[in-house]
């Protein structure tokens, strides 16, 4: 019989109920003990599939390097654009074709009305070309008409978002309304053309404000920039219970600079504070470019994401030993850069007496006086 059967075996043995192993005599207390020993052995060598052993990939996936590693590969399967990752926050750009129909949930188009990921699709081909042509390859979508779009992911207590905007025409009866937080249709917080908030929530019930900004109070004809080539930018950003939006002004006279302006925000929302993001607008056409998403990882839901793709077959695998790895090689290529550069600047020394550093860590042979 194989070593890892009898081993197998006796394990079994030593685990079955009291009945069967008496717990007051001495030889089944011993028995047991040697037998859950050897369990523990087993587990480690990896003989024995434990239920930890069989969630072992996923459980792992909540370390923070290997989640990083697994987001960042399959960045575009989970959130639609393309992922990077820095301490413990995420940025997911959605530029070019195809990005924004994967991040967002978009209802079945004809190319005449509606978001159209894929400006090939639109019949208007002359309004397409004065809403895309001056963006190029910023642009992320583009709505025709009327429309709505809900994205797939959610997005958790810190985070912003930022694009650049171009609408035509600016009629009374237009709209464009984002939505941040939304946890379904009775709790959400909606910026109505960008510059009134209103928040809906079970908790407070609803609440509004304006901008306290004259200029951003009239229509949106009065204020918003139609002359931006790529679009008037805006950011939206919610942190700490307060959601603010924001664009920039450019300063007149030499030097010309861009500062950021507030349209309008809100503090003290304590509810929703997490959720998905949305677009909706009627009665004119949009193009939306060089879309942003940054903040914290909703690991919770990434890992959810993560399960669903590896189920399905489709989720790129990373080496759990490799990105352990990672940071001792990393640690050694900048010692080895430290070492290089005090190689470097001790050349210096000796051919200009001149030259003055200070070396940390220094080695005895360097710090010998020239």
């Amino acid at each position: 019989m194989p070593l890892s059967a009898s081993i197998l075996r006796f394990v079994l043995a030593a685990s079955q109920p009291a009945a069967e192993l008496n717990p007051i005599s001495n030889v089944g207390r011993r028995q047991r003990r040697r037998g859950q020993s050897l369990w523990w052995g087993c587990a480690f060598l990896g003989l024995v599939v434990t239920g930890t052993a069989q969630s072992g990939a996923v459980a792992q996936d909540g370390d923070g390097p290997l989640l990083r590693e697994l987001l960042e590969l399959n960045g575009e399967a989970i959130f639609g654009g393309q992922v990077h990752v820095s301490n413990g926050r995420m940025t997911v750009a959605f530029r070019g074709r195809e990005g924004f129909d994967r991040g967002f949930k978009l209802p079945l188009t004809d190319g005449k009305s509606g978001f159209i990921a894929d400006c090939r699709d639109i019949d208007e081909r002359e309004v397409c070309q004065r809403l895309v042509a001056p963006v190029g390859d910023t642009l992320t979508v583009v709505g025709l008409h009327s429309g709505a779009a809900m994205s797939r992911f959610e997005l958790v207590d810190d985070f912003q978002v930022s694009f650049c905007l171009r609408l035509e025409p600016l009629s009374p009866r237009a709209s464009f309304d984002l939505a941040v937080n939304r946890r379904g249709k009775k709790e959400f917080i909606e910026l109505k053309f960008l510059h009134k908030i209103r928040v809906v929530s079970r908790e407070e019930g609803k609440r509004t404000a304006a901008s306290k900004d004259s200029k951003f109070r009239g229509p949106p004809s009065t204020w918003f920039d139609r002359g931006a080539k790529q679009g008037m930018p805006f950011l939206i950003r919610w942190k700490d219970s307060e959601l603010t939006v924001l664009t920039v002004a450019k300063s007149t006279g030499k030097g010309s600079q861009v500062a950021p302006v507030e349209i309008v925000s809100m503090v003290g929302i304590d509810a929703p504070t997490r959720g998905k993001i949305g677009f909706r607008f009627s009665g004119l056409h949009v193009a939306i470019s060089s879309l942003v998403v940054e903040g914290k990882i909703p690991e919770k839901w990434v890992r959810r994401q993560i399960k669903k793709l590896r189920k399905a077959g489709t989720l790129k695998e990373v080496d759990p030993v490799e990105v352990a790895a990672k940071p001792q090689a990393q640690q050694k290529e900048a010692q080895d850069k430290r070492e290089r550069l005090k190689k470097s600047q001790t050349r210096s020394k000796l051919v200009d007496p001149k030259f003055d550093v200070d070396i940390d860590d220094s080695d005895p042979e360097i710090d010998v006086e020239l």
